[in-house]
């Protein structure tokens, strides 16, 4: 059976998709007010395992599934995913503490995703037998 996509392209996606979802101002209003009351109730928590928590969850079972073919140095898929999570998320976390940050494009959240997971790979990448 031939391949559809590599590993890396799958998590480009993945990552852009992360982006899209995350930066519209509608998210980042629902995300600034997650943060607040994280502190006061457990609403954060409860936004976080509406969100978040499906997509660590998703990324694991794909980075476990690389690792089992041999794509990945085997590690924790969930710390694996979480750490591939933040990545792909660092180059935005400064627009939270911006009161209207301008929109994104397609191109520029597609460039971040893929320094993410380029740098993700490196420090995932098996390693050689040479």
């Amino acid at each position: 059976m031939k391949k559809l996509f590599t590993l890396e392209s799958l998590l480009v996606r993945f990552g852009t998709r992360m982006l899209r979802l995350s930066n519209s101002e509608c998210a980042l209003s629902v995300d600034r007010m997650a943060i607040e009351e994280a502190g006061h109730s457990d609403t954060g928590e409860l936004f976080y395992e509406a969100g978040p928590a499906d997509w660590i969850a998703l990324l694991e079972g794909l980075l476990s599934k690389a690792m089992l073919r041999g794509e990945l140095a085997p590690s924790n898929p969930h710390v694996a995913a979480c750490q591939l999570m933040a990545l792909v998320m660092s180059e935005t976390r400064a627009r939270l503490h911006q009161p209207a940050p301008p929109p994104l494009t397609l191109e520029q959240m597609r460039s971040m995703a893929r320094r993410a997971v380029e740098t993700f790979l490196v420090g995932a990448a098996t390693v050689s037998s040479s």
